[in-house]
Parts: C-alpha cells; sequence; structure tokens
C-alpha cells in the first residue's frame, strides 16, 4: 500500500525515487492527493485531534508516524505535498520529477525543502 511505502521510505528500505516514478504513473494523480490527505490527518493528531480523521482506518500507523514527526517537518511536507499536487493537476509539470522531490524529503525526514519565490 501507500502508506507502507512511506513507512518503509523513512526507515531507508525504499528507493523514494523508484517509488515516486511509480505513483507519477497514476494520471489522476491519486497517491499525490492521499499523501497530502494522510499529512493533514497527521496534522491533526499532532495537535490533538483524532475525531476528524478522514483516514480513520489507519489510525493506529498515523499516531506512530505522528508521534516521530516534529511540527516544522510536518507543516513543511504537508505545504509541499499539497503545492506539488495543485501543480500536477493545473500545469504540465514533469509528474516523476515533482514525485522525486516530495518523496526524497519526506525520506530524509523534512529536509530539502525547496523556497518558493
Amino acid at each position: 500500500t501507500w502508506l507502507e511505502q512511506l513507512i518503509a521510505m523513512r526507515r531507508g528500505q525504499l528507493d523514494p525515487v523508484r517509488t515516486a516514478a511509480e505513483w507519477a504513473e497514476d494520471a489522476e494523480v491519486r497517491p499525490l492527493y492521499w499523501f497530502g490527505s494522510l499529512l493533514s490527518d497527521l496534522a491533526r493528531l499532532s495537535q490533538g485531534d483524532s475525531s476528524s480523521i478522514k483516514n480513520i482506518d489507519l489510525l493506529d500507523k498515523l499516531q506512530t508516524l505522528a508521534a516521530v514527526l516534529t511540527p516544522p517537518e510536518l507543516h513543511s511536507i504537508l505545504t509541499r505535498a499539497w503545492q506539488d499536487f495543485r501543480l500536477a493537476q493545473q500545469t504540465t509539470v514533469n509528474r516523476p520529477l515533482l514525485m522525486e522531490g516530495l518523496l526524497i524529503e519526506w525520506a530524509r525526514g523534512g529536509q530539502g525543502r525547496r523556497v518558493m519565490v
């Protein structure tokens, strides 16, 4: 599953570049939307709100992830995920490259954020 892939990337067990290539094949960018949704749930959990979680079936794993993410890291990757989702939907951006950057940032723990001008 996509969540298992994200966990494996954080552990250094899965290559984010290969995963990005796989995710980019989805014409509707569902993995990218889902990742943004998951990160939004993590933000809610980090604030102590489990009542409005959208991915309630993943609550146990989400709580584990929320416990290891710092608020700045979570904010950085969440902001980038939604920016990238909008770009992927509204432009002819290179999707594999876009997803590579996002998943590499995720795998590195929020380091490597690009600056938006």
